[in-house]
């Protein structure tokens, strides 16, 4: 390795803070919102808008829409027949 390369790597080093092993890695940002996806769901199929669903439970609308649309991907991932093999 090239000096500037050492250089180069003992900056990163330093500049990355320590952590136990065990640790878990911090993400930043805002804390994610729990919510009862059963009942968004019913909510839902009585034939409520995600605006009335998000007043009711005081969620954001896009937090419904999301939860749904995650839930409808996540199930249909299941259902989805795997490819044979030639």
């Amino acid at each position: 390795m090239s000096p500037v390369d050492l250089g180069r790597q003992s900056s990163v080093v330093a500049m990355t803070p320590a952590r136990a092993q065990d640790e878990p890695v911090r993400r930043g940002g805002r804390p994610r919102r729990s919510f009862d996806l059963i009942q968004i769901n019913e909510l839902r199929q009585q034939g409520l808008s995600f605006r009335k669903i998000a007043r009711k439970l005081r969620l954001g609308e896009g937090t419904a829409r999301r939860a749904l649309k995650a839930d409808a991907d996540r199930s249909a991932a299941r259902q989805k027949p795997k490819a044979e093999a030639y």
